[in-house]
């Protein structure tokens, strides 16, 4: 089974079903998948798949695109830290600040915090070695701070919009 590295998880999808397919037929078994090469995971599951370089490198082979990848994630996680990092300090050191929906935005840069340190430092590293270096357990710490701040950042932003809905309401109300 020959199944490129792809920054997009819609091809690691389809090569996990080609994977599926080929078992069930009976084409290949579980332990040659395994020894073909490189890794990625998809939920629950680890697997290794082979890179095999046919013709030209891939696009993110090329040294030109690894060093506009890792200052293009440089920059954006040392903005993203101070950023984030700045809104938590002035909402707790301003007395007048501490509100709910203050509250509200200090929950959303914690979460962008954990997603910087937590995952965007290692899908740079993934994005620029085409692989994955870093073990099965932090593919899935990984995997799951992803998934936990993207749920908190949209239940945050969805308690901001019934907070202010209530506000508005009660302004009504009592005008």
């Amino acid at each position: 089974m020959q199944c490129h590295i792809q920054t997009c998880l819609i091809q690691e999808v389809k090569c996990w079903f080609l994977f599926r397919i080929q078992i069930t037929a009976g084409k290949m078994s579980l332990d040659s998948f395994r020894a073909e090469g490189e890794c990625f995971c998809i939920g629950k599951k680890f697997l290794r798949q082979q890179h095999r370089m046919v013709g030209q490198p891939p696009e993110s082979q090329k040294p030109t695109v690894k060093a506009l990848l890792i200052v293009a994630y440089s920059v954006i996680i040392v903005m993203s830290l101070f950023g984030n990092m700045l809104v938590c300090h002035v909402v707790l050191k301003n007395k007048r600040m501490h509100s709910a929906t203050s509250l509200f935005i200090v929950n959303l840069a914690v979460s962008d915090i954990m997603i910087t340190l937590l995952n965007t430092p290692f899908t740079l590293v993934r994005f620029v070695n085409s692989t994955w270096i870093f073990g099965k357990a932090m593919c899935h710490i990984s995997r799951f701070v992803q998934y936990c701040s993207l749920h908190v950042s949209t239940l945050t932003l969805t308690a901001i919009a019934l907070d202010r809905h209530q506000v508005t309401l009660m302004n009504r109300t009592f005008s």
